[in-house]
């Protein structure tokens, strides 16, 4: 399975991942992840985002679960 960190403030997306074949991890895990996604608001007020990880990282802000999870398939091919 694909592991994706997610924010704290995320985990009510736990069990969709789960149903779409990612395993999804608290991002201040130290697994290796594939993926990010995160809340939007860790973004500066020139909105450049502070965390820097050399994965795809997802702003959920605004989204829906499924709009999310298709980007998610997307960026991961």
């Amino acid at each position: 399975m694909t592991k994706v960190a997610l924010e704290q403030e995320l985990n009510y997306l736990r069990e969709p991942l789960k149903e779409n074949g990612f395993n999804p991890v608290s991002m201040d895990s130290d697994e290796v992840v594939s993926a990010a996604i995160i809340t939007g608001r860790d973004e500066d007020m020139m909105n450049i985002e502070e965390i820097e990880v050399p994965v795809p990282v997802i702003d959920a802000r605004g989204r829906d679960e499924q709009d999310i999870i298709a980007e998610l398939q997307n960026k991961l091919g």
